[in-house]
This record gives C-alpha cells, sequence and structure tokens, in this order.
C-alpha cells in the first residue's frame, strides 16, 4: 500500500513500501538511486538535496500485477471471460468467468489499474459487437477515479446495437499523462465483417477528469446472442508495473 497521505511517516513506513533496512537514512531513498522508482506517485521524492519524510506523502513502489479483462460470448446463449463481479476486491486477481446470457445482463469488471509514469501510459483496445446480437446500453464503460477504492466516475461509456446482417467496432487508443491523467483518445479505425458499414456500436458518453489516476472497465453481457465475438479483450494485461 502507498505511504499514507495525511499523519505521521517514519521509517518503518518508507521501508515497508521501498524496501532498505535499519540503520538507514533518508539521503538512501533519493528517487532513482536504486530504492525509490521514478514512478506517477513519486514524483515528489527528490533525486538529491534536501529531503524530509513529507517528501514521501502518497508514494508507492511498483510491481506487476494482473489486471487483465475479457468478455466473449458465443451462441447460442453462453458468455465468458476474465475479470471481477462487483463484489469482489477492485484491486483483486482476475479470474474465469462464464454465465448463460439472459435478461439480467450481468457485468464483470476489470481490476482497477493506476496510470502514469512507471506504470501505465497508453492503451490499445478495442469495443465491437457481432452480429445478430442483443441491443445493449449500456454496452462496454470506463470508470476513472482518484484512489483506487473509489474509482466510480463514468469516463466513457458505449453502446451496441442488434443488426442481422453486420458486426463490427471500433478500436481505440488512451495516452495517460506522467501524473495517470488522460492526455488524449482517439478513434483508431472502424472494422467491420461486410462491405456494408452499420454503425453497430457508439460512443455514448465521454468526460475526461483531470484529477483522474486509477481506472477499471466494466462490461455487461447481452441478453440474447447470434453470432460468437469478443466485446473487448485485455487479456494481454497479465504483468503490468502497478503500485505496491
Amino acid at each position: 500500500m502507498p505511504i499514507p497521505a495525511s499523519g505521521a511517516i517514519n521509517f518503518s513506513d518508507i521501508r515497508t513500501v521501498f524496501g532498505g533496512g535499519a540503520p538507514d537514512g533518508l539521503s538512501e531513498y533519493y528517487k532513482g538511486g536504486g530504492l525509490v522508482t521514478d514512478n506517477a506517485t513519486t514524483s515528489g521524492v527528490p533525486t538529491s538535496g534536501a529531503i524530509s519524510f513529507s517528501d514521501f506523502r502518497s508514494s508507492s513502489g511498483s510491481s506487476n500485477r494482473n489486471i487483465a479483462f475479457k468478455m466473449r460470448y458465443d451462441p447460442p446463449s453462453s458468455f465468458s471471460g476474465t475479470g471481477l463481479t462487483s463484489s469482489d476486491s477492485v484491486t483483486g486477481t482476475p479470474y474465469s468467468y462464464s454465465g448463460t446470457a439472459s435478461s439480467s445482463n450481468p457485468y464483470y469488471y476489470q481490476p482497477v489499474f493506476r496510470a502514469g509514469t512507471g506504470y501505465l501510459t497508453s492503451l490499445s483496445f478495442y469495443v465491437t459487437q457481432n452480429e445478430s446480437n442483443a441491443y445493449t446500453e449500456p454496452f462496454v464503460q470506463f470508470y476513472g477515479g482518484t484512489d483506487s477504492s473509489s474509482v466510480s466516475d463514468l469516463v466513457f461509456q458505449w453502446r451496441a446495437y442488434n443488426n442481422p446482417h453486420t458486426g463490427g467496432g471500433y478500436s481505440y487508443v488512451l495516452q495517460f499523462n506522467g501524473d495517470g491523467s488522460i492526455n488524449t483518445s482517439y478513434t483508431n479505425g472502424f472494422s467491420t465483417n461486410s462491405q456494408i458499414i452499420f454503425h453497430v456500436t457508439e460512443l455514448t458518453y465521454s468526460n475526461v477528469n483531470s484529477n483522474h489516476r486509477w481506472y477499471r472497465f466494466v462490461a455487461r453481457a447481452p441478453a440474447t446472442i447470434g453470432k460468437q465475438g469478443n466485446m473487448i479483450d485485455l487479456s494481454s494485461l497479465t504483468a503490468v508495473p502497478q503500485p505496491t
């Protein structure tokens, strides 16, 4: 866990987060000196000169964490993927899930992740809908927040249309600033399995907040399934540097 943002800080807090051992001095904890990495949470820690306990507020080290996420559907009524349910810890390890398409349209969640220097600085993804699947709104959502326990602000939302003849979707790229806020987001291209381009997915909400640092995707299973496909696939994110 990061060093608290307020209250007293002592050497044991710093050792727990960054390593090292007694007897030690603060000069051993300059950023970039071997113990304290340069990341989005350590921007206040100096690389030389004067250094104090208060410089370490909210700072953290990093280690690889599994933040994979995926939702897939297959006819006649099966959906599956990798993620978390709403009752799981938001920073938990994702696991395989499966279910039967129904009017309940269950949601599944990506573990929250920290963006910015030393963590995730660019994210490519796509949102797609295949032929003859149910109209779903919301279909895929992207949430942001100021800390890992409150990632509840809606940033982007997509809906998917039912079409018996055409499937397709859009691919996107998100770029993050050094502090973890979103820098740019843009559509990278449109893909379709037909020569007739039909609007099968649509970005219906966009509200980027410069205070956001933590994020997660959410996907909603379709009520009925006509043809197989992945609505979103972030299954490669199994070892991403994240705050300790």
